[in-house]
């Protein structure tokens, strides 16, 4: 098959409507793949790495390669708990269009139809009120306006430090505050990550009369057997609890924290911007649900239609590509809950594939045109390691199609 490199609306849901084969038909060089991963191992770059790819329903590369703990030595296997980190964004954002599904939340609904506070928020520096009203939609695009706290910018660092999220231990506490910061852009603009899929969680939990933990678990994670995917690393899951590193002056990996003192085990404030913990196991049912058109096995999570329209890129021409912590990503705007590329880039070589990273260096794409996708999970604290950068293009140079 030659890999297609243009991609509209049109064809996508032409793609729903095409029965997924069970024969794979490809040639893939997992040694290329295989050679790359453990280099990143064997040079002290990263401790472990699990990646997995399919194609249509056939899963074509599979690797789990260094160690849950690098003192220790405990191997990574398919049962290694990973930090998500911002793989939590996608997860909370398809809760959402489930419940828009159901008709009982509009994408195009303002904000303050469930959070009333959010009537005072201006606009900063000069404390306008925005023009355009701030809704669902822009929540789950990122366009909200809201201020990123991942900015570089000194100013905003100010007003971040003056609002006070110490002592907050609820989602609704949370929002409360952020619903207390101004505006950096007119809503519906541009892309600012923030805490957009906070908002979106609690207005998850207002809709639903669940708190986000529990929609989460009854309507995604029960339905596609997401066994070890949850706000907490319960005592059964510890002994596989992964090992999170950065690089210290010399760049060599250090440990950010021991396992025993991470706040995970006690468990995080269920919310919408990260705190989820999975399996890269886990992760892929979520993953094949999305590409095989919102349903997984028997279990149909979201409709056909609604998995083609959150691959729509929402940012405005001219406020491409999308930023967020100091980085520019060429070729990718944004659409609901997810990155869509738009032209070919190291995120997302075929265009019209979408996906999203985590701080934490995990990383999983969906490739609706060639019925791809694929997942690359470590646990690496930093912006110094380009590995979720190299994944996608590397597959794709490696893959011959069908």
């Amino acid at each position: 098959m030659k890999i297609h490199r243009r991609f509209n609306l049109f064809l996508l849901i032409a793609l729903v409507c095409i029965p997924f084969s069970t024969q794979a038909q490809n040639t893939l060089d997992t040694q290329k793949l295989d050679q790359f991963f453990e280099a990143y191992i064997s040079e002290g770059k990263l401790a472990g790495i699990s990646s997995r790819i399919w194609h249509k329903n056939q899963l074509i590369y599979q690797t789990d390669v260094g160690y849950q703990n690098l003192a220790e030595q405990t191997p990574i296997t398919d049962q290694t708990i990973f930090r998500l980190a911002s793989l939590t964004k996608p997860i909370v954002s398809v809760a959402a269009m489930i419940l828009v599904d159901r008709g009982q939340l509009s994408l195009d609904d303002p904000v303050t139809n469930y959070l009333p506070l959010f009537k005072k928020v201006r606009l900063y520096p000069n404390n306008k009120k925005p023009k355009t009203v701030m809704t669902v939609r822009h929540l789950l695009s990122h366009s909200s306006g809201l201020f990123g706290a991942m900015g570089d910018d000194p100013e905003i660092a100010k007003i971040f430090q003056e609002n006070d999220f110490s002592g907050i231990n609820d989602l609704a506490g949370f929002v409360d505050v952020v619903a207390t910061m101004p505006l950096s852009t007119h809503p519906g603009t541009k892309f600012t990550y923030s805490f957009n899929t906070d908002v979106l969680a609690r207005i998850i939990e207002i809709v639903s009369g669940q708190s986000i933990d529990v929609f989460l678990q009854q309507e995604i994670f029960d339905p596609l057997g997401m066994a070890h995917t949850g706000f907490r690393v319960t005592p059964e899951m510890s002994p596989h609890f992964a090992s999170i590193y950065k690089y210290n002056s010399q760049k060599e990996l250090q440990l950010v924290r021991p396992n025993s003192k991470s706040p995970y085990l006690k468990g995080m404030m269920p919310r919408g911007n990260f705190g989820l913990v999975s399996t890269i196991d886990d992760y892929s049912r979520f993953a094949l649900m999305l590409l095989h058109n919102g349903k997984y096995n028997d279990v149909q999570i979201l409709k056909p239609e609604t998995v083609a329209l959150i691959s729509i890129n929402q940012i405005p021409t001219e406020n491409l590509p999308i930023s967020a912590a100091g980085m520019t990503f060429k070729g990718l705007g944004f659409g609901l809950g997810v990155a869509v590329s738009y032209e070919p880039n190291p995120i997302g070589q075929v265009v019209g594939s979408y996906g999203w990273i985590g701080a934490s260096h995990t990383y999983f794409w969906i490739d609706p045109v060639n019925e791809v996708a694929g997942l690359m999970f470590a646990q690496f604290n930093g912006r110094d390691c380009p590995i979720f950068m190299q994944v996608n293009p590397l597959f794709y140079e490696a893959w011959s199609g069908e």
